[in-house]
């Protein structure tokens, strides 16, 4: 609340939090949000509210999310309702926090971090619900010695088919 008081006018804003709740405070100017947050990952509706005109949203959580419990009620089904802002310009996240956050709405630029085979499908069904122009992922490969899953030849997030045409820059 301080915060916004004292400037009002902020456009970029970085906040390290342990957890995020700021009801009643709104920073109407701001259009880039980073947030780290070290406990459970915020309201989507909460951060609409206090940053209703982010256009940049960088989120970073450190805390394991398991993906496969419980599904926020945007993406229960085939074809997620939007949640959170009208669109964004870019977007860092994980898939993982994407999904426990329930985020769905029109993406420029998105920035998934480290691909996972492990997490293959749920990247898929992600890039499908936000449609992105430009997608950046962090492609690693390693020898099987290291214990890690080996990236199939042909992922079918880089094939080309009908479904895919709006992808424009694809960066792996």
């Amino acid at each position: 609340r301080d915060l916004a008081t004292t400037h009002p006018h902020l456009e970029d804003l970085m906040l390290n939090v342990h957890s995020f709740s700021a009801p009643g405070v709104v920073f109407e100017t701001l259009r880039s949000l980073s947030l780290i947050v070290e406990d459970a990952l915020p309201n989507l509706q909460d951060l609409e509210c206090t940053f209703p005109n982010v256009r940049e949203f960088v989120l970073s959580h450190y805390m394991l999310l398991d993906v496969g419990d419980a599904l926020p009620p945007g993406l229960a089904g085939d074809v997620p309702k939007p949640a959170g802002w009208k669109s964004l310009d870019y977007l860092f996240a994980t898939p993982a926090s994407i999904r426990v956050l329930g985020l769905v709405c029109p993406v420029k630029h998105l920035n998934l971090g480290f691909y996972e085979v492990t997490l293959h499908r749920e990247i898929a069904n992600i890039v499908g619900f936000l449609r992105p122009l430009k997608l950046t992922l962090n492609v690693f490969c390693a020898a099987p010695s290291w214990g890690w899953d080996l990236p199939r030849a042909e992922p079918s997030i880089t094939l080309h088919n009908p479904s895919t045409t709006w992808v424009k820059h694809l960066y792996l």
